[in-house]
């Protein structure tokens, strides 16, 4: 098996972190957590410090989410942030307006965000991907769908795109098959499993082949395995102790 890193998106116990940033993070170490993916919070520290802290506790940083707009601009804070934790992605999504009745204005805003998303990051040392949700899964006709559309449309060298496996399922689509698909493009995967109510749950007690997902992205770029959870039923960092759990049990860790 391909010896892939177990990471963490922050949106998921975005609560807990605003309390506590530090001790949080600490916990996730404790829970086989590799690094973590910050979103939008960086808990209210500078880039040095938050680089200082990060390496106090062994975290590393497999890539931080943030705003299209912020992406485009290579001078945005976030690439100081990026630099200084040595961070390997920077990613987006919701590229487009998303409540246009043709969608092919979304595709084409996708695309062209991406497309100048990469070119920043590159100015800056980086890799540019795209966050995936639920509508650009939806199939057309012929067969192909929005996020095909966005693939095609943009620089293979400089755009990569975070699999979301949970909104592939949700738009669907089968997330194995989806991997081998496009696999050459999938550079961070997100892992996340469904419900029967076709929520969001914890990883190993919903329905996703999370097995299978691993397996197929093992003929990927990708190296990290990002567990996320928007939201929970339960505490959200149970939820993260669980998914974590599992995940690691998938990987033999």
């Amino acid at each position: 098996m391909k010896d892939f890193k177990i990471g963490i998106q922050l949106y998921s116990i975005r609560e807990a972190l605003q309390q506590d940033f530090k001790g949080v993070c600490k916990e996730l170490v404790k829970l086989g957590c590799d690094a973590v993916e910050p979103a939008f919070y960086f808990g209210d520290m500078a880039p040095d410090e938050l680089a200082a802290f990060f390496k106090e506790t062994g975290l590393k940083v497999c890539g931080i989410h943030g705003r299209p707009l912020d992406l485009i601009d290579p001078e945005n804070e976030i690439y100081k942030y990026a630099a200084v934790l040595e961070s390997p992605f920077v990613t987006t999504s919701c590229g487009g307006d998303r409540t246009k009745a043709n969608y092919a204005d979304y595709e084409d805003r996708t695309s062209g965000i991406c497309n100048e998303a990469g070119n920043s990051a590159a100015r800056n040392g980086l890799r540019f991907t795209y966050h995936n949700h639920e509508l650009e899964l939806k199939q057309y006709t012929d067969g192909s769908c929005g996020l095909d559309n966005v693939i095609q449309k943009t620089n293979p060298g400089k755009v990569g795109f975070e699999l979301d496996v949970y909104w592939v399922k949700k738009g669907g689509q089968d997330p194995v098959q989806y991997i081998k698909k496009q696999g050459s493009r999938i550079w961070q995967i997100h892992m996340k499993d469904m419900a029967k109510d076709g929520s969001i749950t914890e990883l190993g007690n919903g329905n996703i082949d999370l097995a299978g997902c691993i397996a197929a992205a093992a003929d990927t770029p990708a190296e990290w395995l990002i567990y996320e959870q928007d939201y929970s039923k339960i505490d959200p960092f149970e939820s993260a102790v669980i998914s974590l759990t599992h995940l690691r049990k998938l990987l033999n860790k």
